[in-house]
């Protein structure tokens, strides 16, 4: 078997191919075995060539704050304030934070809207568009309320320290 092809000889795992989001930052401050790292905002896409441009690009910087709160991130590699560092977080894992954080009150948005207004006895359309309105408020609110209390995202990880920071290398 040539060793070129070792790789298309194995059947194709879907599990085994996982892309990592990587993401630069510095390590604000470290508190016992959690370090806060502030990312560096940076648009939906790295490889475009029309960032410039580019609506999501521009959406990105409007209504991105500047002064990012700190990612609190396991201290596995024993990072120190100042460090710049690499956070990583699996592809898969960032798209079921999406799911959850808008799919799920998004879904109750859609089916409150519809149970109220199917369950209306309004003969006129005013009313059966306020039971809508409520229906879809509830479930918006009832979706948003499920998500905070029963789910918690997995937090990046360290993925590697780029540079240290210049206090530890005046302690040395």
């Amino acid at each position: 078997m040539d060793p070129k092809n070792k790789l298309d000889s194995q059947p194709f795992d879907a599990q085994e191919v996982s892309t990592l989001l990587l993401a630069k930052g510095w390590v604000a401050s470290v508190e016992a075995d959690k370090a806060y790292v502030i990312t560096q905002r940076t648009s939906g896409c790295h490889s475009c060539q029309s960032q410039q441009s580019c609506g999501t690009s521009v959406l990105s910087k409007l209504f991105s704050p500047v002064n990012t709160t700190p990612v609190a991130v396991d201290n596995s590699l024993g990072v120190q304030a100042g460090d710049e560092v690499e956070l990583s977080m699996d592809e898969s894992r960032l798209i079921h934070h999406s799911v959850m954080a808008y799919g799920l009150p998004l879904l109750g948005l859609f089916t409150g809207a519809l149970l109220f207004q199917w369950g209306s006895d309004a003969h006129s359309n005013a009313a059966t568009d306020l039971y809508s309105a409520f229906g879809a408020v509830f479930g918006l609110a009832l979706g948003w309320s499920i998500t905070r209390r029963f789910y918690r995202p997995q937090l990046p990880r360290l993925h590697r320290i780029i540079r240290r920071s210049n206090i530890e290398k005046e302690q040395e």
